[in-house]
């Protein structure tokens, strides 16, 4: 994706369009599919999740220009983590709108084997720095 140079660089800056209630984020989750050499784009296929503190730093962001390069990887979206100053994280997807929204919404609800969550959730414990099982546990008590 060419506008991937543009937003990476984005997220070097700490661009004000980022904040969300005047809050800026605190992490960023950048979201890539690989697709299978011989299966072409029917599937999700293999998808890579990058998770950093906001702003980046440059040397990150030249290494996933690099490290992801098209055709065999490809960029779908991000999600950004806000802590609420009130309490609690507030998460915000940016998927990629040539990806499509469809496939966004069922990319985050597909389950992650041997984990017991979906890939949205796996996304928020990452962000937030919860284990999988501290995220389960609480989930099990209604307190994810």
């Amino acid at each position: 994706m060419a506008n991937l140079k543009a937003l990476l660089q984005k997220l070097v800056s700490g661009s004000d369009e980022h904040k969300w209630n005047d809050v800026a984020p605190d992490c960023v989750a950048l979201i890539f599919v690989r697709y299978p050499e011989n299966g072409g784009q029917s599937g999700l296929g293999q998808q890579a999740l990058v998770c950093n503190q906001y702003p980046i730093t440059q040397t990150e962001a030249n290494e996933y220009r690099q490290r992801f390069y098209e055709p065999e990887w490809r960029y779908v979206g991000h999600i950004f983590s806000y802590r609420n100053p009130e309490g609690g994280t507030q998460f915000e997807a940016h998927p990629d709108t040539e990806f499509g929204e469809e496939k966004w919404i069922q990319m985050l609800k597909a389950p992650v084997l041997g984990t017991g969550l979906t890939y949205r959730e796996k996304i928020m414990c990452r962000l937030t720095g919860i284990s999988y099982n501290e995220y389960l546990a609480a989930e099990g008590t209604g307190k994810p």
